[in-house]
């Protein structure tokens, strides 16, 4: 795949191509994972929603969307109808892109590069994830989005649970993210601003911690312990400064600063590592903000 140019840190930059599929699958060797067939699991003929949901591609109901949109083909031939069976040795494609089956769960990092959306849809202006990522990540959904513009930490597994769980409000898991700013705004307006809430299309945006980084290059650490559309630019907008570069590092106790990855590439992780015991938390230490007082 071509490289392609996109915007980042507000200069271009040369998007990385598509890393090569044998070194992205050496990461995630040792999980004890691999692609076996679907007539291993199903023993015969079977509906083509159950199908797709076995294979990890969302629950039934939603992948019965991905058909009914015309998304889905089996053996080349476009097919929309949900009572469509699928046989032994059918090949079966979503968004051009080979169904595969994998045994057991995976839990996958990846550092997403500026300029592709997390998505498993591709448009011209619109590149997604997915086609950076290895074989054996194709299946694989994600918990929570980056814009398109934004870069850094996106958790990618087949395991439902473990992914409803990190976006499940009650386990307010937290996100830390490194802003690059045009301009700094005072620490006190910022910290009042951000921890009062900013109301924004009628949404209460707030942030769990923010703090000045470095005031030479205008970087900005936050966290959040929620995820709104765009939420770190829209709150730094009602402050009249602009986002520059927006980079996501953790999400709960996983960090790409554990996990040393180039950008486009993948690592594999224990569900443990992400979840951990807040005392241990390498972003917010013994500090909870929801603990009740006595």
């Amino acid at each position: 795949m071509p490289a392609r140019t996109g915007q980042g840190r507000g200069r271009p930059r040369v998007l990385p191509a598509r890393p090569d599929a044998s070194e992205a699958i050496s990461a995630l060797e040792g999980t004890g994972k691999s692609e076996y067939q679907a007539n291993e699991i199903f023993g015969g003929a079977v509906r083509i929603n159950r199908y797709l949901a076995r294979a990890g591609f969302g629950s039934r109901r939603q992948v019965e969307d991905f058909i009914t949109s015309g998304r889905v083909k089996v053996n080349g031939k476009l097919v929309t109808a949900l009572d469509t069976k699928i046989e032994p040795g059918d090949l079966v494609t979503l968004d051009g892109r080979q169904v595969r089956f994998t045994e057991g769960h995976i839990y996958a990092g990846f550092n997403k590069p500026a300029g592709y959306a997390v998505s498993a849809r591709s448009f011209p202006d619109s590149p997604s994830i997915y086609e950076l990522l290895p074989e054996n990540c194709q299946g694989l959904k994600y918990a929570g989005r980056l814009d398109q513009d934004s870069r850094g930490l996106v958790v990618l597994s087949n395991d439902g649970e473990f992914l409803n769980q990190i976006m499940h409000p009650g386990r307010r898991i937290t996100k830390r993210y490194i802003v690059t700013l045009d301009e700094l705004p005072e620490a006190e307006e910022m910290s009042r601003a951000f921890y009062r809430g900013v109301v924004d299309d009628g949404e209460m945006l707030r942030a769990v911690r923010v703090g000045i980084l470095d005031r030479t290059k205008k970087t900005v650490e936050v966290i959040l312990a929620e995820g709104r559309k765009r939420q770190i630019r829209r709150m730094f907008a009602s402050l009249e400064v602009k986002v520059l570069d927006l980079y996501r590092i953790s999400v709960g106790s996983l960090s790409l600063e554990n996990h040393p990855t180039e950008e486009g590439a993948v690592f594999s992780f224990q569900p443990e590592e992400l979840f951990g015991l807040k005392k241990h938390d390498p972003v917010l230490g013994d500090f909870n903000p929801w603990k009740k007082e006595d």
